[in-house]
C-alpha cells in the first residue's frame, strides 16, 4: 500500500510537471496551427514549454489574433507582440462567368473598396463584373478594413452570418459569382502549396495599367507568392499576427519571441505569412 501511495504521488508530480510544460494558445482559429508547427524545432532545441492550441479558452496563456498594423491598446497587465505579417488577397470562384477577363485585367488595391464596402461607387471604379460578396466580420476583416482605411461596419456581406473560414471557402466554391478575401494559409494547400480547388486568386494590378503583366502574376504557388512579396516589398492589404500575454509571463516568453525572429522564418513562410524581420 505504501509503495502504491508513493507511486501515485510520483505520478502526480510528473503529471503536474507535464501540465506546466506547455503554453496554451487560443484566439483566431486560422492562426493556431502555426504555433503547433513551432513545437518540433522548439523541442529539438530544448525549450521546456511547447504550444498547445485550444479553442475559446479564456484561461489560455496566450491569445493569438489577427490585428491591424497599428495595435490596439493592450488591457492592463498584458503585453502585445507582433510575430508575423499577414496579407489578404481577393479570391473568386474558379468558374466565375468573367474569370478570363478578371485574370487578364486584375484589380487595383483601391478598387477593392468599391467591391467590399458600401457606398463606395465614387472610389473611381465600378465593377464590370457581378459579384456576390461573402465576408466575415472577424479580426481578419478588421485588418483588411484598417489597411484600406474603411469602417468595418460598412463591409459588405451578401450572405447570412458565416461562422468560420472553412464555411466561407465552401460557400465561395459553390457560388460562381462569389468573391471574398482570405489569407494565404486559407488559400493554399498546406502540403502542396497550390491554390485549393474551386477558388482563384484575383491578381492585383500593381502598376495600374489595366492589365496583369507577367511580373504581376505570382499567385499560383504559395512559395512564389511569399518570395515575391519579400523580394520587392509589395504592399497588399495586410495586418499582423499578434500574441497577447501577461506581463508576468512575458519575461520568460521573450526567449520564444527571439527564437521566432531568429529561426522561425521558414515555418512562418511555409504557413503563408511573412516574417517581420
Amino acid at each position: 500500500m505504501k509503495s502504491l501511495k508513493t507511486l501515485i504521488i510520483a505520478f502526480g508530480i510528473v503529471s503536474t510537471a507535464f501540465a506546466q510544460g506547455k503554453y496554451t494558445v487560443t484566439g483566431t482559429r486560422f492562426l493556431l496551427p502555426l504555433f503547433e508547427q513551432f513545437n518540433e524545432p522548439l523541442q529539438e532545441e530544448g525549450f521546456d514549454k511547447l504550444f498547445e492550441a485550444t479553442s475559446r479558452n479564456p484561461k489560455a496563456d496566450i491569445t493569438a489574433t489577427a490585428t491591424p498594423k497599428v495595435l490596439p491598446a493592450a488591457k492592463e497587465g498584458y503585453k502585445q507582440i507582433g510575430l508575423a505579417k499577414i496579407v489578404y488577397l481577393p479570391v473568386v470562384n474558379t468558374k466565375h462567368p468573367d474569370i478570363k477577363t478578371l485574370l487578364e485585367k486584375g484589380i487595383r488595391v483601391d478598387e477593392l473598396k468599391s467591391i467590399f464596402f458600401k457606398d463606395k461607387g465614387d472610389a473611381g471604379f465600378k465593377p464590370n463584373s457581378n459579384f456576390n460578396v461573402l465576408t466575415r466580420s472577424a479580426c481578419a476583416a478588421v485588418s483588411f478594413s484598417s489597411f484600406l482605411k474603411e469602417d468595418i461596419k460598412t463591409l459588405v456581406n451578401d450572405y447570412d452570418k458565416i461562422e468560420n473560414d472553412s464555411l466561407l471557402i465552401d460557400l465561395v466554391t459553390k457560388d460562381t459569382l462569389a468573391i471574398t478575401f482570405l489569407d494565404p494559409s486559407n488559400i493554399y494547400d498546406i502540403n502542396t502549396g497550390k491554390i485549393k480547388y474551386g477558388i482563384t486568386v484575383l491578381p492585383i494590378d500593381l502598376n495600374n495599367n489595366g492589365t496583369i503583366d507577367s511580373d504581376e502574376n505570382f499567385y499560383s504557388d504559395r512559395k512564389v507568392l511569399i518570395e515575391r512579396l519579400k523580394k520587392d516589398k509589395i504592399e497588399l492589404p495586410s495586418g499582423l499576427l499578434t500574441v497577447t500575454i501577461s506581463e508576468k509571463e512575458n519575461a520568460y516568453f521573450s526567449k520564444y519571441v527571439n527564437w521566432v525572429k531568429e529561426k522561425g522564418d521558414p515555418i512562418i513562410e511555409n504557413f503563408g505569412f511573412l516574417p517581420l524581420n
